[in-house]
């Protein structure tokens, strides 16, 4: 797919490179920065006018409440609302109610104890039988809300980029040295791009930064050596958080799985 001037123009008036613009300026991987206001975002509506929605809790119901992840993100979305937690409590009243209700029908699913069951305990592998059932029965069906909007707001800057990259404003703010697309970002960036030109040009930064990355570490450690009496630069000392989350992405974001990548 070839991006011609008019295209990058267009998509230049538009709320993606405002938005996209914003995430290149604050340090890190801009796809983080945007998946992150967007879930942020989310969870204040949510909270604030959402929390008695039928479909809210349909969803919630499906997935049986966030990850790990976004239930610390919606913690921090309702501390924000200075609420004592009632948002929060009427969205998982209904999710804490159906994991009662599973619970209290494990019995009636799969009983073990009734010699007329096939899930009879006395059975020769029976009780791995059983299990299965109960927990087909029990494991949630639904996605984390929370992480479809960000797999959503991650796949919008994805194809931004792929579709920017040949504009020189883009250029100039993407290779700045505070700016690095996280190992996951830069991994689906690479499984969306269609070119091998855009693929050239995003490996090529890449390599750079991660080359200058590393270079910054290894002048870390070596400062450490009790012979040397020079103390590690500003940018030595960033050099292992910026590790940290070129590998593992920003805290607030639910990394993909090795399938996602993987056809």
């Amino acid at each position: 797919m070839n991006i011609d001037d008019s295209e990058i123009k267009v998509m230049k008036r538009g709320m993606g490179w405002v938005d996209l613009e914003k995430s290149l300026i604050e340090k890190g991987c801009p796809v983080c920065n945007s998946a992150e206001r967007a879930v942020a975002k989310y969870f204040d509506f949510m909270l604030f006018e959402y929390a008695n929605d039928v479909s809210t809790h349909k969803k919630m119901l499906a997935s049986m409440g966030m990850c790990a992840v976004h239930s610390g993100m919606l913690k921090t979305a309702e501390a924000k609302l200075k609420s004592d937690g009632l948002n929060i409590a009427v969205l998982y009243e209904t999710v804490i109610q159906r994991e009662e209700k599973l619970l209290a029908d494990i019995e009636k699913i799969a009983d073990g104890n009734n010699k007329d069951s096939k899930f009879y305990f006395g059975k020769k592998g029976a009780f791995n039988s059983f299990k299965q059932n109960i927990l087909k029965h029990i494991v949630s069906k639904g996605k984390c809300p929370g992480c479809e909007n960000q797999n959503g707001a991650e796949s919008f800057q994805i194809h931004n980029l792929l579709k920017i990259w040949p504009d020189e404003q883009f250029r100039k703010l993407y290779e700045n040295n505070d700016v690095l697309l996280c190992r996951n970002h830069f991994l689906y960036l690479i499984k969306e791009c269609a070119n091998k030109e855009a693929y050239g040009y995003y490996l090529e930064v890449q390599k750079d930064k991660i080359a200058r990355l590393h270079k910054l570490v290894n002048a870390f450690i070596a400062k450490h050596a009790a012979d040397v009496k020079e103390n590690p630069t500003a940018a030595e000392k960033d050099a292992w958080p910026k590790i940290l989350e070129y590998t593992g992405s920003k805290p607030d974001i639910h990394p993909p799985g090795r399938d996602f990548f993987i056809e």
